[in-house]
């Protein structure tokens, strides 16, 4: 594995799987308090009721997928004004790896990336 691939693996999908994960349960929750009570209420099984769920996972990953994209972006783009000060204290983040040129153009490419799931 290219060191260049350790770094965005690094900085990247591990904030983008953190927040990926918080928002599938924060829309999970959201489904349950929300759809639950009917669902019981009208006296079906639990299979059907899980089958419902089930059947709501596809359009919450297709909302959540481009959310946790920008909330790793977030997190990647507070790292440019750290460039001289992580550089002079020999900190390896990406942005001092890669430059800020590079840096910029990876910023954009996950960036185009997110309008791609949407």
């Amino acid at each position: 594995m290219r060191i260049i691939t350790k770094y965005i693996l690094k900085e990247l999908i591990g904030p983008f799987v953190y927040s990926l994960s918080a928002i599938i349960f924060i829309f999970i929750l959201n489904v349950v308090f929300r759809d639950l009570g009917r669902l019981i209420g009208k006296g079906l099984s639990a299979l059907v009721i899980f089958e419902f769920f089930f059947l709501n996972i596809a359009w919450i990953v297709a909302l959540a997928i481009p959310m946790a994209i920008l909330i790793a972006l977030v997190l990647f783009i507070n790292e440019f004004p750290d460039y001289a000060g992580d550089l002079r204290a020999g900190k390896k983040t990406l942005v001092v790896v890669l430059g800020k040129k590079k840096s910029a153009a990876v910023y954009r490419a996950f960036l185009f990336a997110t309008y791609l799931f949407t």
